[in-house]
């Protein structure tokens, strides 16, 4: 089975290093173990490598994508957007930490767990001094590794453009820029002469935009649309299954009334339950981070939560060496402490209680054909006539 046969594997990082045996899902196939998730990941090189930093408790902190692959940059092959697919490392910020402090473990990998470790606290660091002050009490998103690599220098707080506009104070066209701000629809400072400009230059710059202007925005940008895709997974409709990448990103204050476009107002509807909210009388709300209630137009409400990335997983015990024998101990001793449900009695002779005797039936009656009339006399005596032989 080739890699690319399934559009996006999902699995957990430490269980592609060998730390764990835990399984990873293919989205439409099911799960899958983790020797064949390593073969597959193996030949997914050349597909999207996205990342999922989550708590301790599974739910998501940072989202993005990494360049780094597990081998040397001269045999990594060149991107197919048609059969790479997409490769989800899901990991822990806690192992993170841990594994980036260690690289001599990591071997091959330490060059793109210390890329994700980058990105993650470069995440954490701009998501507590946007706009001057917190960022609403809402869970951290990830910048993609092209914003991850360009440096801020103070971005939009200190007045000089960012990712790309302005590196340590100097445009694009070596023009120092103090005191000026990046335009929403322009790569030039705002000027009264400007004149409106060309699509494709809205498009090109619509990604570099700063994140009080992205938040003015209808349309989430990719890395944004990114992270609430992989927070939601299906549709926040209750019992609704629709995949994320079927789904609408929904305001949960609508754009019209000054909804922002930020992760904590934006939710994944499919589109029936996007326009039942909007056409049907229901309304959605967000009263606490990771909990989605929608209300029906009679003042039914219906609570959901957003999944977890990461599901935890009873921790797995090793094998013993293929030298080492195994003996009646060490198997119950694994079935006593690994599996949930009490290990079986083997069938023997011995642990099996003896059936109870069956009851004899009792005898059956013959039963004697009803006769009318009276009845017939206990001894005929002989005629003569009756023993006469027959003339003929």
């Amino acid at each position: 089975m080739r890699g690319w046969a399934v559009p996006e594997l999902r699995v957990e990082l430490s269980t592609l290093l060998g730390l764990d045996e835990h399984p990873a899902h293919a989205p439409g196939w099911g799960m899958i173990h983790a020797p064949l998730a390593r073969h597959m990941a193996a030949r997914m090189m050349a597909g999207e490598w996205r990342y999922a930093i989550c708590t301790d408790n599974g739910h998501l902190l940072h989202a993005g994508i990494t360049r780094h692959r597990p081998c040397p940059p001269a045999a990594r092959p060149p991107r197919d957007t048609r059969r790479g697919g997409i490769v989800e490392l899901q990991i822990t910020q806690t192992l993170l930490h841990r594994l980036a402090g260690q690289p001599s473990i990591t071997g091959q990998w330490a060059a793109l767990v210390t890329d994700l470790a980058t990105q993650a606290g470069t995440a954490t660091q701009t998501s507590t001094v946007q706009n001057g002050g917190a960022h609403n009490g809402t869970a951290p998103r990830s910048q993609t590794a092209e914003q991850a690599g360009t440096a801020q220098n103070g971005g939009a707080q200190n007045g000089t453009a960012e990712h790309g506009g302005a590196q340590n104070g100097v445009a694009d066209n070596g023009i120092a820029q103090q005191g000026t701000t990046r335009d929403a629809t322009s790569r030039r400072p705002p000027n009264a002469e400007t004149t409106r400009p060309r699509t494709a230059d809205i498009a090109t710059t619509a990604n570099d935009l700063p994140d009080n202007d992205k938040a003015d925005r209808r349309q989430a940008d990719a890395a944004l649309r990114r992270y609430v895709q992989i927070r939601g997974r299906v549709c926040s409709w209750p019992g609704c299954r629709t995949p994320a990448t079927r789904t609408d990103q929904d305001h949960i204050i609508d754009w019209a009334a000054h909804g922002p476009t930020q992760e904590d107002n934006l939710t994944l509807a499919c589109r029936h339950d996007h326009r039942t909210k909007h056409h049907g009388g229901w309304h959605v709300t967000m009263p606490k981070t990771g909990h989605i209630t929608w209300t029906s137009p009679l003042g039914h409400t219906y609570p959901t939560k957003l999944p977890k990335i990461i599901t935890p997983l009873p921790e797995s015990r090793p094998l013993p060496s293929p030298g080492t024998p195994l003996t009646s101990s060490t198997t119950e001793d694994r079935l006593t402490q690994q599996t949930i449900m009490p290990s079986p009695l083997p069938t023997t002779h011995a642990n099996i209680p003896p059936k109870p005797p069956r009851r004899p039936k009792p005898p059956r009656r013959e039963e004697t054909p009803t006769r009318h009339g009276p009845p017939p006399p206990a001894h005929r005596p002989a005629v003569e006539h009756d023993l006469d032989v027959p003339p003929f």
